[in-house]
């Protein structure tokens, strides 16, 4: 699980993470990826 999350963020977290990694770990341009295992990884939030 934490392993998919990582593979599908880094897809889209290049031109975000510049500006996301000082809030969240979840980069917008994925929504499905990145918001629906925000609420469901503990590994995100920490």
């Amino acid at each position: 699980m934490v392993l998919h999350w990582l593979t599908s963020r880094g897809r889209c977290m290049s031109q975000t993470w510049s500006y996301t990694s000082s809030h969240i770990s979840v980069p917008m341009p994925c929504p499905r990826h990145g918001l629906t295992l925000a609420y469901n990884n503990p590994y995100v939030m920490a």
